[in-house]
């Protein structure tokens, strides 16, 4: 079905095809090491109704696999026409724009309606995972012998280190000058600047 309209999510499924053929519950767990640190942390029900989808218009093919001690399990595998409309969108689709969605700065946007110090704590903790995250991908780094395979996952893995890097100092930051600012009683400890 040439020219079908998908949603990015779509796209993101037939790219996780293309590493290897996997179950609806393999998927979401690939989708969870991996796109879920930059795009998509799916729900077990999403990746199911994009499978349906993707069979449906001749993207993705399915057959059922045999096991032993186990019930038999459905498995998929992206077709060409899938990998056909995956490089035209990879190819043609304009770079969109990237919204970051992250309650900890919400929350320090929306900091003058809460107490400070609750809020300094929970930019630290929020370092905290940053921190987590950010040893995680090192660790994969360190366990993954460089291979042309794996040539664009170390990339998008280098942008999560310089991302929570990032994140890491801000938050660093951030909570000192919540703190400095509560010392010089610039803001309360019960109340937000301006209340």
């Amino acid at each position: 079905m040439a020219g079908q309209e998908l949603p990015q999510n779509s796209y993101a499924v037939l790219g996780l095809l293309t590493f290897r053929e996997m179950s609806g519950y393999d998927l979401k767990g690939f989708a969870d090491r991996s796109i879920r640190h930059f795009f998509w942390a799916p729900a077990k029900s999403q990746v199911y109704s994009e499978l349906r989808r993707l069979t449906a218009i001749g993207y993705v093919e399915q057959r059922e696999v045999e096991q032993e001690t186990r019930p038999d399990k459905r498995v998929y595998s992206i077709t060409r026409e899938g990998r056909v409309a995956l490089t035209a969108w990879l190819e043609s689709s304009p770079p969109g724009s990237e919204i970051v969605k992250s309650t900890t700065v919400l929350r320090t946007f929306l900091g003058e309606h809460m107490s400070p110090a609750t809020l300094a704590q929970g930019i630290e903790r929020y370092g905290e995972r940053m921190g987590a995250w950010h040893e995680e991908l090192e660790g994969w780094l360190e366990s993954h012998e460089p291979s042309p395979s794996d040539f664009f996952p170390r990339l998008t893995i280098r942008w999560g280190l310089a991302y929570t890097a990032a994140s890491m100092e801000w938050a660093k930051e951030a909570a000192r000058e919540i703190e400095s600012s509560m010392a010089k009683n610039a803001i309360g400890p019960e109340k937000g600047i301006g209340r």
